[in-house]
């Protein structure tokens, strides 16, 4: 099956667009586990052409699935936003973009009293076009071409075990400025804006926080693919603990996790060869106590990484 879906997906962007293969070389080396992808809602994520709000239906929202003030309504997000906001994206330290189901929808479905619309792709009547409340396929090729300029790899949502009429779907806010009322009163973490505002602050502490942590896993291979064992959990909120090897040379890295609301004093164990332990992210206090033990605090939900200075013999 994961064969025929990644066949399927060559076969639309082959479709579609004429990639220029020899550009992405560099980017198609890249090792999946090696990706720092950024999952997007188009229809929640930037409005870049009011023009195709109703997907070029006529009628109310019940005939073209618009309405930016009703949570199960299409919002307008497209194409046209997302490839604006590339630099956003990209600036998280973002490699790759994982597309929620682009193709041509059924606009509008559900009885009385609970229509709504397809705006989360996945009520797919044709999986040869982009929805056109999207954009078009041509504007799927230039976010393709534009993201590939960047390095960025774009994975596509194929569901083809999703059609019209058979599934229901999760609420999802929108990045740009929502008019959705119940949204709109939301307590919003890091920020005394609302969801009526856009939400393309770079300089917000999880926007920080993102591209601080693609930054340190771009940099150290344990975080992306090294080889993991649990150190440590709990059965209530508590310590979690990890251990993750360098593929290359076996330094170990230490994850801890406090996912309770007190600070937690606790020895965790690690690799017997793993001597002087050295700061990566957050307060790691950590300390080697005895051989293969290490003595961690860490504040009421903190997290620290941890590693070793020395490199381990494989």
């Amino acid at each position: 099956m994961l064969a025929f879906l990644k066949a399927l997906a060559a076969v639309f962007a082959a479709s579609v667009c004429q990639f220029a293969l020899a550009q992405a070389a560099d980017y198609l080396k890249r090792m999946p586990e090696d990706e720092i992808i950024y999952f997007v809602l188009p229809d929640r994520f930037e409005n870049g052409d009011p023009k195709n709000d109703k997907g070029g239906l006529k009628g109310d929202r019940y005939k073209t699935g618009f309405d930016p003030s009703h949570k199960g309504f299409y919002h307008g997000g497209d194409l046209k936003g997302l490839t604006q906001r590339l630099d956003y994206i990209q600036g998280m330290g973002i490699t790759a973009i994982w597309f929620a189901p682009i193709f041509k929808n059924k606009p509008v479905q559900g009885g009385p009293g609970n229509e709504s619309a397809g705006y989360h792709g996945y009520w797919a009547t044709d999986f040869t076009s982009v929805d056109p409340h999207f954009g078009s396929n041509g504007e799927f090729c230039t976010f393709v071409d534009a993201a590939h300029k960047r390095g960025m790899k774009v994975y596509m949502d194929i569901i083809t075990n999703h059609t019209a009429d058979v599934i229901y779907f999760a609420e999802c806010e929108d990045m740009f400025a929502s008019k959705v009322s119940i949204y709109n009163d939301n307590d919003l973490v890091g920020t005394d804006s609302t969801n009526a505002a856009a939400k393309f602050n770079t300089a917000h502490p999880l926007y920080a926080q993102i591209a601080q942590l693609a930054k340190l896993r771009s940099l150290h291979p344990a975080l992306r693919r090294g080889r993991q064992v649990v150190r440590h959990y709990d059965d209530k909120p508590g310590l979690f603990a990890i251990s993750r090897f360098d593929p290359d040379n076996g330094r170990e890295f230490i994850l801890l996790f406090n996912t309770s609301s007190a600070a937690i004093s606790s020895n965790v164990q690690i690799d017997i060869a793993s001597g002087a332990i050295e700061n990566i992210r957050g307060e790691c206090t950590a300390k080697v106590t005895a051989p293969a033990s290490l003595q961690i605090t860490l504040p009421p939900l903190g997290y620290a990484i941890c590693a070793a200075t020395s490199k381990i013999e494989k």
